[in-house]
């Protein structure tokens, strides 16, 4: 998990954001033993500071699990489908197979 106080991101609640989204870890501490949140408070950051609060848990808020999760599950729904229709065809080719083979 990337660290959310790297040098490129301190400062920057646009980058911090985007960091959250791809589950960096908000409550991971740099070498002095300080999160993220602190450092942003040390520094006077009070926009990171708003934006890391808004965050739920560790890793991501309500709003960003919910469409990571909707996504992920229509994408499985999805290939289940396809699978399913695979075996349908399958099944119904066998079917027809025995229905000739039956018939002769």
């Amino acid at each position: 998990m990337p660290h959310l106080s790297t040098h490129h991101t301190v400062g920057d609640p646009i980058c911090t954001r985007i960091l959250i989204e791809r589950f960096a870890d908000k409550n991971i501490r740099d070498i002095d033993g300080r999160t993220p949140y602190e450092i942003a408070d040390n520094e006077n950051f009070v926009d990171v500071m708003k934006l890391l609060s808004q965050f739920q848990g560790g890793f991501l808020g309500p709003v960003q699990v919910s469409r990571g999760m909707m996504m992920m599950m229509m994408m499985m729904m999805m290939m289940m489908m396809m699978v399913m229709i695979k075996m349908i065809t399958i099944v119904m080719i066998m079917m027809l197979l025995m229905m000739m083979m039956i018939s002769q």
